[in-house]
């Protein structure tokens, strides 16, 4: 029985191979349509020669509805905008991570996908607006980006918080931080009351965290230390450390419990990035400082949207 199996399997193996053998293939016609395929723009060629071929990296900027979130109405970032802010990403961010980092550094850890959006999220847990999103470590969302006015220092180093954030969480993914961060502050986070949990700046600060979204958990805690310290001058961040201070009258220090825990974040993820990632902290901030500036004189490359 076992024999006859094996010859019947042997001639249907043989009929297989002289039937594919007799097949006549048009090897000069495909059965897929190339002219239906969309034409690709003077942008589109400059992102595959700019992200995708030296970092394998895609960046969405046209529409789709499909592949965005369905519980937020949401809008296309218009052409202009999109190739603006996208050769601001390339030089204040995927560069500034080369240059510190290595580009090896930037080709392992980037998000496989950052994707445009026009007008705002709304969470509505939270009744707050999401700026951006990472998601499984591959992708990066921006939204609100028709509605910047100008292009200028402020507007540059808004959304490099936002890109800085969202990559600390995809950094997080792939090598997770050490889990004593939480807790530095444990008892004082706030969850999702942080949007009305406070009255005045100082009350955070004095905490011992450096934004109100700072105080919902853990991840954004150490997400917003690491965003903010990169994207705020010595004298940004010695202010938010003053204002973490509690003085009295005189201008003696009275608690310093707020600046404290926030130095003692800081140490920890800057020893983060060194042994995790061999990366200096300190170094990163200054090339992204350097290169927001820089940024505001740009002369931007002007590209076609469609191809004739």
């Amino acid at each position: 029985m076992k024999k006859n199996i094996i010859y019947c399997l042997v001639i249907l193996f043989a009929a297989f191979v002289v039937g594919c053998d007799n097949d006549d293939v048009d090897r000069n016609n495909s059965v897929f349509d190339s002219e239906s395929l969309p034409k690709k723009n003077e942008f589109d060629l400059w992102l595959e020669d700019n992200f995708r071929v030296p970092y394998n990296i895609q960046i969405a900027y046209q529409f789709d509805y499909m592949d965005t979130d369905f519980s937020y109405n949401l809008t296309p970032a218009t052409f202009d905008i999109s190739t603006k802010f996208t050769q601001i990403i390339k030089y204040c961010w995927f560069e500034c991570y080369d240059e510190v980092a290595g580009m090896h550094f930037t080709r392992e850890t980037a998000p496989k996908q950052i994707y445009l959006i026009g007008s705002e999220g709304l969470d509505p847990a939270t009744n707050t607006k999401v700026l951006a999103t990472a998601s499984g470590g591959l992708r990066v969302v921006l939204y609100e980006l028709n509605l910047v006015k100008e292009i200028n220092y402020e507007s540059i180093i808004q959304y490099m918080h936002r890109m800085h954030h969202e990559f600390s969480h995809i950094l997080d993914q792939k090598r997770e931080k050490d889990l004593s961060f939480g807790a530095i502050s444990e008892k004082d986070y706030v969850g999702d009351n942080w949007p009305d949990a406070y009255n005045k700046i100082e009350e955070y600060y004095k905490l011992g965290f450096v934004s109100e979204y700072a105080s919902s958990e853990a991840d954004e805690d150490f997400a917003e230390v690491y965003s903010i310290y990169l994207t705020t001058t010595d004298e940004e961040w010695e202010n938010i450390l003053t204002n973490a201070t509690e003085f009295d009258s005189k201008g003696n220090v009275v608690s310093a419990y707020g600046r404290e825990k926030i130095e003692q974040k800081l140490k920890m993820v800057s020893d983060y990035m060194e042994e995790a990632w061999n990366t200096n902290l300190r170094k990163l901030k200054e090339s992204a400082q350097i290169r927001a500036v820089k940024a505001e004189d740009i002369e931007f490359i002007s590209f076609k949207e469609f191809t004739n």
